[in-house]
């Protein structure tokens, strides 16, 4: 009788020990590649992002954030040089205002190369639509859509220096942002800075 006890145990252990083994590893190694899943980290960095917008446009009374992001669009023929083009990948809207983040898909920064200048310094640009002086920097033409009225836009740098992208803060009635304000979205943007560049260095 034991030793058809000690025949079943060498059984029962040599054929559901490796089984269970198997199973425990493949089920860690799911963990595994599940905490590495590109679309889940990418749906919580996007998560990140759009809660951070929506702060700045209840903070502020915005009808309309967006953020734009740099990016190579492809390449010149016959150089080869990279073609470096933005797309608005967020856009956060007061309810019943209209979007525009289809309008802004894949375009060559060439085509707003005065604005991405001025940003590019590190400084802000505030647009009136009514005032031409800001003309210059090929806002005017961005916001004639006619549901805007003042813009602001901020650079998005990282700590390397690095300009990525602009965030957009839009209004449909005239507004002036105090000192305070403009300093409490740059730590905003800084904040969001912090999310892209994580965000970027893992993918």
């Amino acid at each position: 009788m034991e030793l058809i006890v000690s025949v079943i145990v060498v059984i029962i252990t040599s054929i559901i020990g490796p089984i269970s083994i198997d199973y425990f590893k493949s089920r860690l190694e799911a963990k595994k590649n599940k905490k590495n899943d590109p679309l889940k980290e990418s749906l919580e960095i996007n998560s990140l992002v759009i809660d951070k917008l929506e702060d700045i446009k209840d903070s502020y009374n915005a009808d309309r954030v967006w953020l734009i992001q740099f990016h190579n669009g492809g390449y010149f023929y016959p150089t080869g040089k990279s073609i470096q083009k933005f797309t608005m990948v967020y856009e956060q809207l007061k309810e019943g205002f209209p979007s525009c983040q289809y309008q802004f898909q894949g375009l060559p920064v060439s085509l707003c190369s005065r604005t991405i200048n001025k940003l590019y310094d590190g400084n802000h640009i505030n647009s009136n639509t009514q005032n031409d002086t800001n003309s210059k920097y090929g806002i005017t033409n961005i916001l004639s859509d006619g549901n805007v009225t003042d813009s602001y836009m901020f650079p998005i740098i990282t700590i390397k220096d690095t300009f990525i992208g602009i965030v957009g803060i839009d209004f449909k009635n005239s507004r002036n942002l105090s000192e305070e304000h403009l300093k409490q979205i740059d730590i905003d943007i800084a904040t969001i800075s912090g999310v892209l560049m994580n965000y970027l260095k893992t993918t």
